[in-house]
């Protein structure tokens, strides 16, 4: 599971870094695929800066607020869970997740590790509110053909923003990474998330902790 956790850290630093500008949408209203152009833009931009890691990875952690709809990866990361738990832990939760992965997701570390590799935005399937971005990234450390990495997208308020990535190479997702997190041990015992919870409030402090140094 870690391993490809990491592989996902690579490829999102990868499609915000090398999709060219040049490629974000003209109108006030946004795409899926334009989503996509428009975020790597503005993370060229932050990573162009001359501010030091710490403060980059304070502004990436903002631009991941912005693109990324984390309250419903978090929910999709529960599953049927989510329905069944009280309303003081679903609302503690959906508090707690979001700070979690903009505070201690990897993303914002393993960006400044990224090499030369290229993104092919292929095509995009959308319907209602939902919708799937197809690219391929090609690289010194891909295969030939390159691997598949499809990002699932959500519309809420006129917006669209990325809820999880699928790796289809491996066959691994986001979400199923967060899934597989969220039940190791008793983090989550029939309707109850309580060990979880303390799990999040555990990683952000931790993390809190380690900027103040």
């Amino acid at each position: 599971m870690k391993s490809g956790f990491f592989i996902f850290l690579s490829f999102i630093a990868l499609v915000f870094l090398t999709v060219p500008s040049n490629v974000v949408a003209q109108s006030a209203v946004q795409g899926p695929k334009e989503v996509v152009a428009a975020a790597s833009s503005e993370f060229i931009s932050v990573m162009e800066k001359n501010i030091s890691q710490k403060e980059k990875k304070a502004e990436l952690g903002w631009l991941v607020d912005q693109y990324f709809d984390l309250v419903e990866m978090g929910r999709r990361s529960l599953g049927p869970v989510f329905k069944r738990i009280g309303e003081k832990e679903r609302s503690r939760f959906l508090d707690l997740f979001p700070k979690a992965f903009s505070k201690t997701n990897d993303f914002v570390k393993k960006i400044f590790d990224f090499q030369d590799e290229k993104i092919r935005i292929i095509k995009e399937e959308t319907k209602d509110n939902v919708a799937v971005v197809y690219t391929n990234v090609i690289g010194s450390r891909m295969k030939d053909d390159g691997v598949s990495v499809n990002y699932r997208l959500i519309l809420k308020d006129g917006k669209w923003k990325i809820y999880d990535i699928l790796i289809e190479d491996i066959n691994w997702s986001c979400i199923l990474s967060y899934k597989d997190e969220f039940s190791i041990g008793e983090r989550i015992r029939g309707d109850s998330i309580s060990g979880l919870l303390a799990y999040l409030e555990e990683k952000i402090n931790k993390e809190e902790q380690s900027l103040s140094n």
